[in-house]
């Protein structure tokens, strides 16, 4: 398809000195005609990898099947494969033959971190309880080495350190991070909270060293003798020995259920200080019957309308004021601990899960807010851990964010991997988005399937200021298997790719779908009080052991299948018997993972998901279709598109002299430090594009909204565009370009030529420059930053082109005409 450009030039660049992947599509202008794309500052030399490890019970399978991937993981980012100028890569065998180069620089500077998702009852201590002997319920966001006292921790800083080496040190690396990986084990709280955890341990101004809860039965942050906060600094400690802010940071969760992130007590969230009660039923001033509340009729019908309340408290203005009537307590049957994060306000009235915007600011957002004093802070992540490392801003584009959670493996695979029982390799989060599903008369994306569109609270936080999904009633996700549900989902409701059904709990088949089965009785009645168990979901996939559990008990915790045959599960099904469900487990299972994936699709393209079922359990440990190996493979294929940096896929618009019709503006906020504009190889930024810019940043979350930071207090400079003797140079000569006696930048296309047929953006006599050889054939063009600081530390940097005020701003070359259309003038 052929796009008509009217007068302007769009420049889409991702780094400085490798290659970009994104295919040049055209923007939506922040302002008229001004268009504007992010470039990240340097060479990446350094890589933080932390993994959120789900330690509750049934996960010590899923943590195995983990343990066999990572070493690929590991050897890819230090032996990177090698790869030819088409794109083809084969394996690195220590020196790359003929025709091949390394896919990207070797990383030689890394730290991996795993913690787990165990994070206490959140001041109660009696269902999780810290001391519980021979229980890791409260790890508290800590490096495994230091609740693990058993692991080795070369460096005594709880996590690996990688600064290059021998292959034996790299194979004691991977035996090392093998087993931190195993080591979070299987018997820690069930209330899962790997969003928090992550948040608790890169982020977290305050994290809490242990709660309280008042006379009211509030939940607080405990305090010292002198009613100071008590911060868990061993934290702190571990979180700016681990972040290094200049570099790339990977954050990979792994669980098999539904986050439980339970708002611990501060002034931040609505329910924060009774977040607690999802754990148990307390008894300040109650009678022991005590439980949680009913929701009002609303709930029902739409559980993010502002008169879905809980029928514990008065309904807000303009709501019926009689809508709940009789007991204001569900029935016990109804309240089960262990589905007590599951559709908290809908069946309760009330959310006591933080917000998954929180998560998704943590990840994107300059600023935070400390949930205990309200203070807005500065988001260690993005912009320095502890105070070696303030006034260090990391750019967002470094930051990625990988689920490997519940969701079936077909929801998020390639075609060929639908095709092909041999083959599988899993969408990207752009290919996520893509509406290629045909679900009765429209066309729907992968999100929507797995999602649909969950809307926000008319009374959330987030909707202060209204927005387009507040109050709205939520949409269930396109694919039966994702709906959360106690009981059975609707039966014959069919996956809208491969069009598996949902079938009823009495099948005898663990394979009457291909995806989670059957469903599962769980109304069977609970030994313990004979009322309906309703204690459990339903699974959104399974996947078949390679060696079953055998002889499952009642009280063996880490086996599903101790309290069959009631509930007729299909983990505890022999696959070819026919026969209901007994005590040996064939299966493992996993429930709709949509917190964590909402976060996923929120945070955008730098997002990674892969399913915890995987599609291959048996065979060659080392295929990289095998287990969790497409997903590890899945996060290094996005981390390489960054460290490889950015030569571009298609080409510029150039004057006759080579130079390119756009400024390159640094961004720095003003609570960093500033930008000199008269310094070397700076000029202003042209008026034009200073709103446009303005506007970017904002969208961005470096400054406005929540920040603290006024996005026209941003301090900007453009980079100088090259010319003469110090073009020539930048265009031709391979040498460090930090050393350059000039600052500024160059377009380099080696293929441009005039009129006259002479090479213009520094090719030679044949149209070839080695500083582009390590492009793919097709992307042999790269902007070249040379010169020392160049953009400089600490800056957010653009490249922005203006339209029709070219012609008006003699810094800005003219614009191309309006009849020239993408792919002859780009």
């Amino acid at each position: 398809m052929r796009h008509s450009v009217s007068g302007l030039l769009l420049v889409f660049v991702l780094g400085l000195t490798g290659c970009l992947q994104r295919e040049v599509v055209e923007q939506t202008p922040s302002t008229s005609n001004v268009f504007i794309e992010r470039v990240p500052n340097a060479t990446i030399n350094e890589i933080d990898l932390l993994f959120v490890i789900d330690n509750s019970t049934s996960m010590a399978d899923k943590q195995t099947i983990l343990r066999t991937a990572v070493p690929q993981m590991v050897r890819r980012l230090v032996t990177p494969r090698c790869e030819n100028a088409a794109g083809e890569t084969v394996p690195n065998p220590g020196t790359c033959p003929a025709g091949y180069g390394p896919e990207f620089r070797p990383i030689d500077d890394m730290h991996i971190g795993v913690i787990s998702s165990s994070l206490g009852d959140h001041g109660l201590e009696t269902i999780c309880p810290r001391d519980q002997a021979g229980r890791n319920n409260n790890d508290r966001a800590l490096l495994l080495p230091r609740v693990r006292p058993e692991l080795i921790d070369p460096d005594s800083t709880g996590f690996l350190s990688w600064n290059g080496g021998s292959a034996d040190q790299v194979s004691a690396l991977v035996g090392q991070f093998e087993d931190h990986v195993t080591s979070a084990g299987d018997v820690g709280c069930g209330y899962e909270a790997p969003l928090e955890a992550f948040y608790r341990f890169l982020v977290d101004p305050a994290p809490p060293l242990a709660l309280s809860l008042d006379e009211r039965g509030h939940a607080h942050i405990a305090r010292d003798a002198n009613n100071n906060m008590l911060v868990d600094n061993d934290v702190l400690t571990q979180r700016e020995q681990f972040l290094r802010p200049q570099g790339l940071v990977a954050i990979v969760l792994l669980t098999d259920e539904n986050d439980c992130s339970v708002m611990d007590g501060g002034l931040s969230y609505d329910n924060a200080r009774i977040g607690h009660l999802v754990g148990k039923r307390p008894t300040f001033g109650m009678p022991p019957s005590y439980g949680m509340p009913i929701a009002s009729p609303m709930c029902a019908t739409n559980p993010n309308d502002r008169c879905c309340h809980s029928c514990f408290i008065d309904p807000p203005d303009g709501c019926d004021q009689n809508a709940c009537v009789g007991d204001p307590r569900v029935p016990d049957e109804q309240d089960r601990a262990n589905v007590r994060c599951f559709d908290n306000q809908k069946r309760f009235g009330l959310d006591l899960l933080y917000p998954v915007e929180r998560y998704v600011k943590a990840l994107t957002a300059a600023t935070v807010v400390n949930d205990h004093t309200g203070e807005v802070t500065n988001n260690p992540l993005l912009s320095g851990a502890g105070p070696s490392n303030q006034g260090q801003f990391r750019d967002p584009e470094r930051v990625f964010f990988a689920g490997i959670v519940g969701v079936p493996w077909q929801d998020v695979a390639t075609e060929a991997s639908l095709e092909d029982q041999e083959t599988m390799a899993l969408l990207n989060s752009t290919e996520l988005a893509v509406a290629d599903v045909q679900v009765g008369d429209r066309l729907v994306s992968r999100w929507d399937l797995i999602l649909g569109q969950p809307g926000l609270s008319a009374r959330s936080r987030a909707c202060d200021d209204g927005g387009e999904h507040c109050g709205a009633m939520p949409v269930a996700p396109l694919d039966p298997f994702m709906i959360e549900s106690i009981d059975p989902r609707p039966l014959g409701a069919a996956n809208p790719i491969t069009g598996d059904l949902i079938i009823g709990h009495d099948s005898n088949n663990p394979h009457a779908n291909y995806i989670n089965g059957h469903e599962v009785n769980h109304n069977a009645a609970d030994a313990r009080d004979g009322l309906p168990a309703r204690d459990d979901l339903q699974y959104a996939c399974i996947f078949p052991f390679e060696r079953p559990k055998p002889d499952c008990s009642p009280l063996d915790q880490a086996c599903d299948c101790g309290a069959e045959p009631d509930r007729n599960r299909p983990l505890c099904q022999e696959p070819s018997s026919g026969m209901p469900a007994g005590t040996t487990q064939y299966f493992g299972k996993a429930y709709p993972g949509t917190r964590i994936l909402q976060v996923l699709r929120d945070f955008g393209r730098n997002s990674i998901v892969g399913s915890i079922c995987p599609k291959i359990t048996t065979g060659d440990l080392d295929d990289p279709d095998y287990g969790y190996n497409p997903a590890v493979q899945a996060i290094v294929d996005r981390l390489a598109e960054t460290l490889k940096g950015t030569c571009l896929p298609r080409e510029l618009s150039v004057d006759i002299d080579g130079s390119v019709p756009c400024a390159v503006v640094e961004t720095m906020r003003p609570d960093v430090g500033t930008l000199d504009c008269q310094a070397f190889g700076r000029t202003e930024v042209p008026a034009k594009l200073i709103p446009a810019v303005q506007s970017h940043l904002d969208d961005s979350g470096i400054c406005g909204g929540d920040t603290g930071v006024d996005c026209d207090m941003m301090h900007m400079c453009a980079i100088d565009q090259l010319v003469g003797d110090a073009r020539s140079e930048c265009l031709t000569s391979p040498g460090d370009p930090n050393t350059f006696a000039h600052s500024g930048f160059c377009y380099i296309d080696p293929t441009k030529q005039d009129e006259q047929g002479n090479y213009i953006a520094g090719g030679d006599e044949n149209g070839n420059n080695p500083i582009v050889d390590n492009c793919r054939s097709t992307e042999r063009r790269l902007l070249r930053f040379v010169g020392a600081e160049t953009p400089a530390a600490n800056t957010t940097t653009f490249v922005a082109c203006a339209g029709d005020a070219q012609a008006a701003d003699p810094t800005i070359p003219a614009a191309p005409d309006e009849s020239e259309e993408v792919g002859s003038g780009l």
